[in-house]
Parts: C-alpha cells; structure tokens; sequence
C-alpha cells in the first residue's frame, strides 16, 4: 500500500482529500462565525469521499483474497493503511481553519481527533453496506441505505456533543472529543462485526 501510494500519488494526498482540504478552508471563510458548521459540513462531505480510499479499491480487487492469511489480519492492514491519509487530511482541513476562525488549539486538535473517528466511522458503515449489499446493482438503494446507517451509527455521537455542547456551550473542545470518545468503541464495534468481510465477499461479482 504505501509503495503504491507512493507511486500514485505526487503530494501527500489524493485528488479527493485535495479537494475536501480546499473546500474546509472555503467553508471557513462562508461561515467564518460558525465554527461548528465548518466541522458539520467537514463531517458531511466526509461521508462521499471516505470510500474513495485505497481499501475501497482493495476490495473489488482479485489480490487481497488469494493471500493466504486470515481475514481478519488482511482486513486490519487494509484498514491500518488509512490512519496515515486520515490524519494528515482531517489537519490540513482544521489546521486553516484555526488560523481564520481563531480558535484555540485544543478546540483545533478537538476537531481533528473527531474527524479521524467519524472517518473509522464511515469506513465501517462501508463495510457493511459491502457486506450485505455489495452486489446489488441498484444504485439509488445502495446510496439511501448507504446514508441511513451514516446516520444510525453517528447518533451516538450526535447525542454526546450535543449534551456536553448544552451544558458546557463554551467549551466546545468537549464537544468534540465526547464524540471522538463515542466514535472509537463503535467504530470498533462495526469493524469487528465486519472482520470476517473476505471470507463472504464475491470480488467476481463486482
């Protein structure tokens, strides 16, 4: 993965994170007094590109089926190659924004941590529409599905910000990290669920 990140890519990051880094600093300058609506829509856009990774493509791909090891193993360093582009995409996204919104650090890193969760987040709702739809050709069903479980599985989340945002309003910075703090054992949980994925998937039918 890294030799052939290495090879595909020029800069850092892909087209796509390009893309979201640009429009988070956009973003930033439209809603320059809303700070939340900039992770919110961060977080939304997250969503449409987060299955463009690498481990996307692994997946209709022939190669990661035929090694011969467990699926759960080839599952983690499939998923284990995203942390770097994750990380380095959710800073160049906030990292602007601290400097045009003036937020503090700790909010900033607040920020980042929970896109790097919502992100693990995604890729396990992915994982599960893979799972149980993978072959089903009708689009429209695929993508309304596909946003029905962002939705379900970032409740938990939505909640906790919410509550801690209500009665601390402000310290958004706990906000933030209550909901990184709820992403990590769900996200675990999906992927957990998901860990057997290349035992059942039919690349063939892809």
């Amino acid at each position: 993965h890294k030799i052939e990140n290495r090879r595909s890519k020029k800069l850092i990051l892909s087209t796509v994170s390009l893309v979201m880094v640009i429009t988070n600093i956009v973003m930033a300058f439209v809603f320059s007094d809303e700070p939340v609506a900039v992770f919110a829509l961060s977080i939304y856009m997250m969503t449409m590109s987060v299955a463009a990774g690498r481990w996307a493509k692994e997946l209709l791909l022939p190669y990661v089926y035929l090694v011969p090891e467990k699926s759960s193993k080839k599952l983690f360093h499939i998923l284990r190659e995203q942390i770097p582009n994750l990380t380095a995409e959710s800073i160049l996204c906030f990292l602007p924004v601290y400097f045009i919104l003036h937020l503090s650090i700790i909010e900033t890193v607040a920020m980042i941590l929970a896109r790097i969760t919502f992100g693990f987040l995604f890729i396990g709702v992915n994982l599960v529409l893979q799972r149980f739809m993978g072959s089903n050709d009708k689009k429209l069903l695929v993508v309304s599905v596909y946003f029905l479980l962002v939705v379900a599985f970032s409740i938990p989340a939505i909640i906790a910000g919410a509550v801690v945002g209500m009665y601390l309003p402000f310290n958004m910075e706990l906000s933030y990290l209550s909901m990184a703090a709820v992403n990590i054992p769900v996200s675990a949980m999906v992927i957990f669920c998901c860990r057997n994925i290349l035992e059942y998937a039919d690349y063939n039918n892809k």
